[in-house]
Order: C-alpha cells, then structure tokens, then sequence
C-alpha cells in the first residue's frame, strides 16, 4: 500500500522512528541497522512496509529497499513475526543474512535476541527460502522434505 515515506525525524530511538510527513508524525519500526543509517539525518526516506492486525496496524521502516525485501522474505516464513524478523535484521546486515541464507547455516540464527539455541536448531535453513523458491536449491532438497523433487 506504502512504498516510502519521506520527511523530517521528529523521534529517533534504535527500535522506532517517528517520522514527520506533511505534518501528520508516523510511528515506525527499525531495525538496528536502520537506525545506524539514519541517526544523524534530518530528513529521511524510509521505505515501508505495512502491516494490519486484529489488534493493530504497524508501519515498519527500512533505509534501503533491500533490507524491506529480506523483511518480508523472513516474516513469509512460518513462525517468523514482524518483530523477530526485526531482530534478525537488528543483528545482521542485509549482505551477512543473504551468506547465511545461502550457506544454510541457521545456526548463526542463535545470536539473534529471542531466538534461543534450541529453537534455531530446529530451524530448518530451507524455511529461510520461499516456497516458490525452493525448488531452484538443490542442496536443500536433503534438508526439506517439502522441496520438490526433481
């Protein structure tokens, strides 16, 4: 629905941003990584990504396009939240997150805040890829059973 937002930081803090468009301030959620590209901005161009719940509608925010596409790549996956894929962001670029997409290594998953050894463990790497994706990986087929086999 949004592609970006640009305008003035009214608010900066490392987990949000308000940002002041028009005159109308909008609430949005960064990552780590964001934070650091923007925070000594003054006028900013954050693209969005918007989300609408039962019990809320959330604007997250992000300084490249690049970082929004992982975004909604890891919250695809079953499990992963707004906020977790926010703290996967929060702890890796979007270059180191692509390596470990691309390596299968979910372990690393584990220094991620609020994703704890035991859970990452059972992380699946080929989860990390989408299901329209998946078949274009042949060294994940030995991971999933749910990649087609050719």
């Amino acid at each position: 629905m949004y592609e970006y937002l640009s305008g003035t930081i009214s608010e900066l803090a490392p987990t949000h941003a308000v940002l002041d468009v028009g005159g109308v301030g909008y609430f949005l959620q960064i990552s780590l990584q964001t934070y650091s590209e923007i925070e000594h901005s003054d006028r900013v161009k954050l693209f969005v990504h918007y989300v609408v719940r039962e019990d809320a509608q959330l604007l997250y925010g992000f300084a490249s396009k690049a970082e929004r596409e992982l975004f909604r790549h890891l919250i695809s996956v079953s499990g992963v939240g707004g906020n977790t894929a926010r703290m996967i962001l929060s702890t890796y670029s979007p270059r180191e997150l692509q390596g470990i997409i691309a390596t299968e290594n979910a372990v690393l998953l584990k220094n991620v805040k609020g994703l704890g050894l035991q859970r990452t463990t059972q992380y699946k790497p080929c989860k990390l890829i989408p299901p329209n994706d998946r078949h274009r990986c042949k060294a994940q087929r030995r991971y999933c059973k749910s990649a087609v086999r050719r």
